[in-house]
């Protein structure tokens, strides 16, 4: 091709492209004084070139017979040269394996997990590799070669946003590299993601497939939360001794990986001498595995509760920031409406006045100073039902009764509910209103009214009924007129906790284009699409009118 790169030591010309990757090309060439030495010439994109720069510092200090060296490299323009190694990549070998169904037996298994074990041995002791993945490890005619330390990062360096964002291949990324691209503080990402990475990679050399498989969303949460099937349940050939090794190596929680390469490397060495004992207690062996099997499962409901509470606490979250949005909409569109009537009056005779946060509410009212006619609008998060606890199920004896106690359950699709009210010396008004999730990120609002049916008698207390307070609801009768106001004909009932307005909703029947109408046994229930703008505007000025007696 005729292209020449000058480095330290040596000039190399290009013969012939070879592949190209997320940050660069890469060639074949040969050094210019030996045309018998034939080098691999990284190349990086423009957008990368202080990242290659500091791969070439990062590999020259790794040697060893597991790693590609480093021949040379230079910066004007930057390159990489490494030794040429004239085989397959482990992706590759890995590939054409799977496409016959060919198992490595585990006496190979053993030998290559050595191999790759002493590479990381040799890395590690300088720096951290980052991405490593079966494309950047080569055959070399039955030799491993670990290559590419693009990502990598000097040992002992404390991960920073700038040098790790964005590095790792999914399929292969440790939980804590995961959590750092969620944005969770980590104080370092050390050798044990690598780890981490290489028991992903003897997984996949043992069983031909991956521990987790599918779209990003569902890598995340496999390598977070989920434990992978044991190797022996896919390729029961192999000896739990192997699986235990593996299934460590790709532990959550770092502290409970293995502390040092050479603890993995006697692990190795002692399955392999095991593996030289030929009489086998096959009944202890079956033990065994019964026992790893209970532990497995024992892990695995540990994992499911995490990933639990992780959604848990997001979903919590997501409700907070959606109520902040609203809260600060719903109520800058009602000071502005009250700062409107006052000019149009010529006086501050209409106050609006947010009030202190009472837990998770959010709370305004607006009314005149020497009245008592106000409007008052809160509104608050459907909770979030806790985590369920995992563990084994409990033991019912013969003859046991058993108690069941339903209350109801928060609705997935139903984040924000509230409560507005209008109360005048001339007319009162009052309803419920529920956020529904649509597919704006917002989610649309709506009214709900409640109502006793006619002739039902609820309670003696029209302005301050209590209902079902044991189970924990709790309501409040509201009537439209207070001058004409008659005991057990209350027009409109509220609910004054998410638990009474959700025990009154079941499913919906239809009733018109946007309204549902549902009947209980104690009050009718009503809900409808609201424009909450145009609504506020008409209770405010149901205020103005109705302020006086």
């Amino acid at each position: 091709m005729g292209v020449a790169y000058c480095g330290q030591r040596f000039t190399f010309e290009v013969t012939r492209f070879l592949d190209q990757g997320g940050m660069g090309q890469v060639y074949e060439g040969t050094r210019q004084d030996d045309p018998a030495v034939r080098v691999a010439i990284k190349v990086p994109f423009p957008d990368y070139a202080a990242t290659f720069l500091r791969e070439a510092q990062v590999a020259e200090r790794v040697a060893g017979p597991h790693v590609v060296p480093v021949v040379d490299w230079g910066d004007g323009p930057p390159f990489i040269a490494f030794q040429f190694i004239d085989g397959l990549t482990l992706r590759r070998v890995l590939d054409g394996r799977r496409a016959r169904g060919e198992y490595w037996p585990e006496t190979e298994l053993i030998d290559l997990f050595r191999q790759l074990v002493d590479a990381m041995q040799a890395i590690n002791t300088h720096v951290v590799h980052r991405d490593l993945t079966p494309g950047n490890v080569f055959d070399d005619a039955g030799v491993l070669r670990v290559s590419d330390f693009g990502l990598a990062k000097y040992a002992g360096d404390v991960t920073r946003a700038d040098t790790h964002k964005g590095g790792g291949t999914y399929p292969y990324m440790a939980p804590e590299v995961w959590a750092f691209h969620d944005g969770r503080p980590d104080d370092a990402i050390d050798w044990h993601a690598d780890q981490y990475s290489l028991g992903v990679m003897f997984y996949e050399m043992a069983t031909l497939q991956r521990p987790f498989a599918g779209a990003n969303s569902d890598l995340r949460a496999g390598h977070l939360y989920k434990r992978p099937s044991r190797v022996t349940d896919i390729v029961p050939s192999l000896s739990d001794r192997l699986a235990s090794l593996i299934t460590r190596m790709m532990e959550k929680q770092a502290g409970k990986r293995f502390a040092r390469w050479d603890e993995i490397a006697h692990e190795l060495d002692a399955i392999e001498q095991q593996r030289a004992v030929v009489a086998r207690d096959d009944f202890a062996a079956g033990v065994s595995r019964q026992a790893a099997a209970q532990i497995e499962q024992m892990r695995g409901r540990t994992l499911e509760q995490q990933r639990q509470e992780d959604e848990h606490r997001q979903k919590v979250q997501q409700r907070l920031d959606l109520l902040d949005y609203w809260a600060g909409e719903i109520f800058d569109r009602l000071r502005e409406r009250v700062e409107g009537v006052n000019r149009e009056l010529g006086a501050e005779a209409l106050f609006f006045k947010p009030v202190p946060p009472d837990g998770s509410a959010r709370r305004c009212v607006i009314g005149f100073a020497d009245t008592t006619a106000q409007l008052a609008v809160e509104l608050d998060v459907v909770e979030v039902d806790p985590p369920t606890p995992t563990g084994p199920a409990p033991v019912i004896l013969p003859g046991a009764i058993v108690l069941t106690i339903n209350s109801p359950a928060p609705p997935d699709n139903v984040p924000l509910w509230g409560i507005v009210q209008l109360s005048t010396p001339r007319r009162g008004d009052a309803f419920n209103v529920i956020l529904i999730e649509d597919t704006s990120p917002y989610g649309a609002w709506a009214e709900v009214t409640m109502a006793p049916p006619p002739g039902v008698r609820i309670g003696q207390d029209a302005h301050a009924f209590h209902v079902d307070q044991e189970r924990g609801r709790r309501y409040r009768v509201v009537a439209k007129d207070p001058t004409t106001m008659v005991f057990y004909q209350a027009e409109t009932v509220i609910a004054l906790n998410w638990k009474a307005l959700y025990e009154r909703r079941p499913v919906p029947g239809q009733y018109g284009r946007n309204h549902n109408i549902y009947t209980d046994t104690a009050l009718l229930f009503s809900e409808a699409r609201l424009e909450f703008e145009g609504r506020l505007d008409e209770l405010i000025r149901a205020l103005v009118d109705n302020a006086t007696g």
